[in-house]
């Protein structure tokens, strides 16, 4: 059982194989990638910076997830224009749209961040 155990190990780490109960379906991968976007709306207000970076392991203690599955959830967003990648490895910058109140008579603008 625990050869099994350290088999099935070695070949997530080696060929990124991923076990029968870490995959999930679209609707769940969605799910995960909003709540990384709430994530990163949640650190956006607290340190006022309209440009978020996260990383996947950060990400994955956050929501009690592997690291894995936080990076295949970041790939979605990658896919729907909700992230990109920053160079380093792990690391990546969160598209977030910023509400900007413009004054009595524009009070629902809303803008990209500062990197687009």
């Amino acid at each position: 059982m625990y050869l099994k155990g350290v088999i099935g190990h070695l070949k997530v780490r080696i060929f990124g194989l991923v076990p029968a109960e870490q995959r999930c379906d679209p609707q769940e991968m969605n799910q995960l990638a909003e709540a990384i976007m709430e994530y990163g709306r949640m650190r956006q207000e607290h340190y006022g910076s309209p440009a978020i970076l996260v990383g996947a392991g950060e990400v994955a203690m956050r929501l009690r997830e592997t690291p894995n599955m936080i990076a295949r959830a970041i790939g979605v967003l990658r896919e729907q224009g909700g992230a990109e990648e920053t160079g380093v490895h792990g690391r990546w910058r969160l598209r977030l749209v910023v509400p900007v109140v413009q004054g009595p008579g524009d009070p629902n603008r809303e803008v990209l961040g500062a990197d687009s």
